[in-house]
């Protein structure tokens, strides 16, 4: 990769470009952003530039960049911001909390309704997903089920069809609104279908996290100590991008489809090429856990959300984060191609 696609910001304004090849920035050249009390658990981009994140704490905040403090934060009952999406132009949003999906107003964060409720609250595998044209919810409820919603009457319209009932692991939307599901298999549905036409062979442990490319035609998944990456046909063979970055908790897919960045358990953050599955870049950002990744939609921004959780009531814990409750920006060079 040529020098500058990657530059660390110091009071959120870019700053020194990073040299070429495989490297680790000192955590001396990163700025903290305090973010909220909690861990970060998400963190979602608007069209509009602005960075929305929500934290273990159930609070979320609105960033806009070249600014050190949020431009709006609001605490969601419930707990826990499992998954968050922003539609109709940043009026209302979709949050997942612990005992089910609620939907507000936004800039206010007042919570206009609640549905889906979750059978098992302490699940960590509920997730609700927007779909790109804003007109559908994909929510995962637990390892049992993916449900359809419609977001004008929140109605639930449909429920995929997972062979031998699951279980599910963890969903995503393709650009063009069909259906990821990890399950026994990674299943591909395709828009507005309740059932899959394509189905790849998974291996090595639980899925973490899944993104689909910018173009639709690969995905990349998250797996405990790897990147599976695979074209979305089937009978394609699936390879694998073996990372340092510790028990990996987020992946994402730059706007241009050029470089994929996983990170996890360390605070390492890693580029990779899809295309050769080499590794380009190596940032240390975070001092612990690295919780979520999210390229901006020009692609001149990386927001990398750090957390702190440890939940003493379980032994061992299955929820252990050691970062720091931040959001760090990284001013990166990868816009999507005109017309995308």
């Amino acid at each position: 990769m040529a020098a500058g696609l990657l530059t660390l910001v110091t009071c959120l304004i870019p700053s020194s470009s990073v040299a070429q090849g495989p490297q680790t920035i000192p955590l001396s050249r990163t700025e903290l952003t305090r973010a909220s009390p909690g861990a970060i658990t998400e963190l979602v981009w608007t069209p509009d530039g602005l960075l929305y994140s929500g934290d273990w704490e159930g609070n979320i905040c609105v960033w806009k960049p070249g600014r050190k403090t949020s431009v709006k934060s609001f605490d969601v009952a419930g707990n826990f911001i499992r998954s968050l999406g922003v539609l109709e132009k940043g009026a209302r949003y979709i949050a997942c909390v612990n005992d089910g999906v609620v939907i507000g107003k936004l800039p206010s964060g007042v919570v206009q309704d609640k549905f889906s409720r979750l059978s098992d609250p302490q699940s960590y595998n509920s997730r609700a997903l927007l779909s790109p044209d804003e007109k559908t919810v994909a929510v995962q409820v637990g390892s049992t089920a993916v449900k359809i919603f419609s977001t004008s009457t929140l109605q639930e319209t449909g429920r995929l069809k997972i062979p031998e009932n699951g279980p599910v692991g963890n969903i995503a939307f393709t650009p063009s609104g069909g259906l990821l599901v990890s399950s026994t298999s990674l299943l591909h549905f395709p828009p507005g279908q309740m059932t899959h036409d394509v189905s790849l062979p998974l291996q090595g442990g639980d899925v973490i996290a899944l993104e689909c490319s910018p173009d639709g035609s690969m995905v990349a998944v998250a797996r405990p100590s790897l990147v599976n990456v695979a074209e979305l046909k089937a009978g394609t063979p699936v390879s694998k991008l073996t990372t340092k970055a510790g028990a990996l908790d987020a992946v994402a897919w730059s706007p241009d489809g050029r470089r994929i960045a996983a990170a996890g358990a360390s605070g390492v953050v890693e580029f990779f090429d899809p295309a050769t599955g080499a590794l380009k870049e190596t940032l240390t950002i975070v001092p612990g856990q690295t919780s979520s990744l999210a390229f901006s939609p020009d692609g001149k921004w990386l927001a990398i959300g750090g957390g702190h959780y440890l939940d003493t009531t379980i032994t061992p814990s299955l929820r252990r984060m050691t970062g720091d409750n931040t959001i760090r920006l990284l001013s990166v060079n990868f816009a999507p191609p005109k017309g995308r």
